[in-house]
């Protein structure tokens, strides 16, 4: 069960990381304050981290 539940982990992360991305991405057009790029450029990488 262990290696099933590691291999589609990968969907879990992308699902959190697209919620939360969305959810700056509405944030930052709401308030128009840029200081969310930032975060929305960190957020991106962090989802899109590869494991070595």
């Amino acid at each position: 069960m262990n290696e099933a539940y590691r291999r589609w982990a990968w969907v879990a992360v992308l699902v959190v990381g697209l919620v939360l991305y969305l959810a700056v991405l509405r944030t930052m057009v709401d308030t128009r304050n840029p200081n969310f790029v930032p975060t929305t450029i960190l957020l991106g990488a962090t989802v899109c981290r590869r494991r070595s």
